[in-house]
């Protein structure tokens, strides 16, 4: 028999416990993405299991994305197995916007890579319909808080992630240790687990460190470089930024890094970069061109 046990089951919803091979003095709480499937497990419940936490699965309809349930049900519903433990609430995409919505309630740390929720008037439109049709406070900074500061990683470059972290997020908890992953879309947690590092990364925040920096992609990929150069122009560097970028550009051609450098540069005032810089990335849009022209042609004929 599975070890688990079914706090709440509907077709728009299940939240359910599974209980660790002994008891774990903290409870992590998860919550499935837009993509899954209703199920009795799912998103983080693997890696809770494995790494030695019980742990509470609240999944829902790819439809509803969390809405059929409310602040204080899922209180009253993980409350009594959480029997007074550390509660961390960790997800991603809809369900980093479910742990931020219900994780303030049960003091949680919050754990969310690149919120989202479509449907949310801040993205859908702010009309009176995608309003009453949310069946959730409009604004994250009207619900209860956790007194912890949430871990939040998303991509500043995703248009929908970064307009719902400004607008919704941000506002919420303007405190929060917010890490930026640019270039790795959507898809932050994908793009760690493409790499190999997403268990650990987890790991990590689980026993409560906070990282220094998440980095999603590998030494030997252009944009880690990239990410590297972006962080340090954002923090005023602009010496380091343009060293990383053209270590990136050592390692694969790409406008957006061609863009980032010579904007770095003209900041500097380094005209001879700036004019080299822009000759390069004229030569490689032409060939990048005339690549894509050549594939055509071959797919004519």
């Amino acid at each position: 028999m599975p070890d688990y046990q079914i706090l709440s089951a509907t077709p728009k919803h299940r939240v359910v416990y599974h209980r660790a091979e002994s008891p774990s003095r903290k409870l992590i709480v998860t919550f499935s993405p837009i993509n899954e499937k209703l199920a009795y497990s799912g998103f983080g419940t693997g890696t809770a299991l494995s790494l030695g936490y019980d742990t509470v699965y609240v999944g829902s309809h790819h439809k509803v994305m969390h809405r059929s349930l409310d602040i204080e049900t899922v209180e009253r519903l993980i409350a009594p197995v959480a029997a007074g433990r550390e509660i961390v609430a960790y997800g991603a995409s809809a369900g980093a916007y479910a742990a931020l919505y219900f994780g303030g309630q049960l003091n949680a740390k919050i754990i969310g890579f690149s919120p989202r929720l479509p449907v949310h008037p801040y993205l859908s439109g702010n009309s009176e319909k995608s309003i009453n049709e949310l069946e959730h406070v409009l604004d994250l900074k009207d619900v209860p808080k956790s007194e912890h500061k949430p871990i939040i990683i998303y991509d500043p470059m995703d248009k929908i992630d970064a307009k719902f972290a400004d607008h919704w997020v941000h506002p919420g908890y303007p405190d929060a240790h917010v890490y930026l992953a640019p270039m790795a879309g959507h898809g932050v947690i994908s793009r760690l687990k493409e790499t190999g590092n997403l268990k650990n990364t987890i790991k990590a925040m689980f026993e409560g460190h906070i990282p220094k920096e998440i980095i999603v992609w590998n030494k030997d990929h252009h944009n880690y470089h990239y990410t590297k150069g972006y962080l340090a122009a954002g923090k005023g560097s602009d010496r380091k930024a343009l060293y990383h970028f053209k270590a990136a550009l050592k390692i694969a051609e790409r406008r957006h890094i061609y863009f980032a450098l010579i904007q770095c540069a003209r900041r500097l005032g380094d005209s001879d970069i700036v004019n080299r810089a822009e000759r390069d990335a004229y030569r490689y849009k032409t060939a990048r061109q005339a690549a894509i022209r050549a594939r055509k042609m071959a797919a004519m004929t």
